[in-house]
């Protein structure tokens, strides 16, 4: 029961750093004028729910088993160098020109959890 609380504890605030984050991005563009000082505050919002999710997480890893954690740490480390190696030459095709556009870190962020999805389920299956 504790590890399904710890989950679903997780779960709750990352939800609000999702909300915090949209917050953030559009308040200054539909709810308030972008120089207010309630965009300071929201960026602040967003840092600070960010940490609870990143504690939050820590205490669903400490009711993981030794072989569930290592599972966490390979897919996390897979993710961390797939995610440089992508994200640096993304943005080497923006500086260069030769992608459309700039480079947007929501497809690095989206890439990222398709990563850690795709490398956690694959050795989750490695492991059975």
């Amino acid at each position: 029961m504790m590890k399904k609380q710890k989950l679903i504890e997780l779960a709750v605030w990352t939800g609000i750093w999702i909300t915090s984050i949209a917050l953030a991005t559009y308040g200054p563009l539909f709810l308030w004028e972008p120089t207010s000082l309630l965009t300071p505050i929201s960026i602040a919002l967003t840092l600070a729910t960010g940490l609870m999710m990143i504690l939050m997480n820590k205490n669903l890893f400490d009711t993981m088993d030794e072989l569930q954690k290592k599972m966490q740490l390979q897919a996390t480390a897979i993710t961390l160098i797939l995610v440089m190696v992508v994200g640096l030459s993304y943005s080497l095709l923006d500086v260069h020109n030769l992608i459309a556009g700039d480079a947007e870190i929501s497809f690095l962020v989206m890439f990222m959890g398709l990563t850690y999805l795709t490398s956690l389920g694959i050795i989750t299956l490695r492991y059975r």
